[in-house]
């Protein structure tokens, strides 16, 4: 996954980062997936998540995790590669390892019928 945030350049001056922008943007991914909807909630999740980050995703955490105004500065600075970053989340979302294709995307039958029964 860190090669696909690699594209997106850090626009943050090089001397005064103490976190790398793929690590903060891969921990931000993962929380928002998780449930997480404010900053806080996300450093909380990546403080829990910690040893997760660092065992299965090689993320080094050197200083640890980031505070929550670190994390939205970075995403304020970014503001202008988001289409960048969407297009990045999505073709890792929704792209099929075996043949490199998009999956088709089915609702789960009781949701189906739930917004079936919406509109009629």
């Amino acid at each position: 996954m860190k090669e696909y945030f690699e594209k997106i350049s850090d626009p943050r001056q090089q001397a005064k980062v103490d976190y790398s922008l793929h690590e903060v943007i891969i921990m931000t991914i993962c929380a928002v997936i998780s449930g997480c909807e404010i900053w806080e909630d996300i450093v909380d999740f990546c403080r829990v998540k910690e040893s997760l980050f660092k065992d299965k995703l090689n993320i080094l955490l050197e200083n640890g995790v980031a505070s929550h105004d670190t994390f939205q500065r970075v995403f304020q600075l970014i503001r202008p590669v988001r289409k960048l970053l969407r297009a990045i989340f999505l073709s890792l979302l929704f792209l099929d390892r075996i043949s490199g294709k998009p999956p088709e995307i089915r609702l789960p039958r009781k949701i189906r019928y739930a917004n079936y029964a919406r509109k009629n």
